[in-house]
């Protein structure tokens, strides 16, 4: 029932304020879901291991395999899930019964939301512009931290890159990870995404990127396997949620800000025209003006603003561009 008015929840979110609550607290349900889920996983595991390590024990193997079932440990673990998944149920019953309030009707998928407003996949280490403009300062003061800040309590360092979406976190990141100056740190190991075998005595270079959880818990189990690692090696985050970083790394986090209004139309001019002149286009100052306006210093947006235009030639096509609601999104 939810995904059958998902595409026409998230086009009248732009301007009814309940829906996009709504599509929040749907959100927030979705990490809870996928916290348990992992949290199931983690004690499926710990049971097999116990498993594995009785099977090999003559004593072990002469119990009643019930055992393992009724072990306070599991027991306590059963009930914990048992509330966790009635909440659960209760939270995505409310959020149905919502859905005829605030008369959201079902939409086939494709036919609201065009396909390049659906989440993108799962990012890579390799840049896809040649320079990031307007971040190379940011840049900068990143590979700096990363140069002059102690490991800590731990051999490795953490660096979250905090900041609202379309603001490039993870493009600078990519950047980050590819500059010449990483050869500088000698590192042996460099992953983005997954996790590289045999950290053990290395130095390394992570990025994880797109974190939401705020579960201290799933951070310690993520990053038990690197405390063996050398010292000096580093995690660069990238995050919307600033209470993420804390978790993960409290005190000092990289804040990244809102490209100026200069770099931004910089960002567009460049996706919408490439190097032809607009000087002949009867509307070229209310462009401009529409861009700072609608992009609101994300190089993300000034980007796909840019792009939707760079195929156009009429200037009523562009008015209707700029002036959708779509853009609306920053508000």
């Amino acid at each position: 029932m939810i995904e059958a008015v998902l595409n026409d929840a998230e086009e009248k979110q732009l301007t009814n304020g309940a829906v996009k609550m709504w599509l929040d607290d749907l959100q927030d349900l979705a990490y809870d879901v996928e916290d348990i889920l992992e949290e199931f996983a983690t004690e499926v595991l710990r049971c097999k291991l116990e498993e594995d390590q009785a099977s090999t024990s003559k004593a072990q193997s002469r119990i009643p395999s019930c055992v393992g079932a009724c072990r306070p440990s599991t027991i306590k673990f059963n009930a914990s899930m048992r509330s966790k998944i009635k909440d659960i149920t209760r939270r995505m019953q409310d959020l149905c019964k919502q859905i005829t309030n605030l008369g959201l009707e079902k939409i086939a998928r494709g036919s609201s939301i065009p396909a390049e407003w659906q989440r993108p996949p799962p990012t890579t280490s390799l840049p896809i512009k040649s320079a990031v403009y307007g971040r190379e300062e940011d840049k900068a003061r990143i590979i700096k931290i990363m140069s002059t800040a102690e490991s800590g309590y731990a051999n490795f360092l953490v660096i979250p890159i905090v900041g609202m979406g379309g603001i490039v976190k993870t493009t600078l990141a990519q950047h980050v990870f590819n500059d010449k100056a990483m050869e500088d740190f000698k590192f042996d190991k460099k992953a983005w995404l997954q996790l590289k075998e045999a950290v053990s005595g290395k130095k390394f270079l992570l990025v994880l990127d797109d974190v939401w959880s705020t579960n201290y818990g799933l951070w310690e189990t993520l990053k038990s396997p690197f405390m063996v690692g050398a010292s000096g090696s580093i995690i660069i985050v990238t995050t919307r949620n600033e209470d993420v970083a804390l978790t993960i790394a409290p005190g000092v986090y990289y804040n990244l800000k809102l490209l100026s209004d200069y770099d931004c139309l910089f960002v567009f001019m460049k996706h919408a025209f490439d190097d032809r002149d607009i000087g002949a286009r009867r509307n070229v100052e209310m462009i401009r003006e529409k861009v700072i306006e609608k992009c609101r210093g994300l190089p993300l947006a000034a980007g796909a603003l840019g792009g939707l235009l760079h195929s156009m030639t009429r200037d009523d096509e562009c008015d209707n561009i700029l002036n959708s609601k779509i853009w609306d999104f920053t508000k």
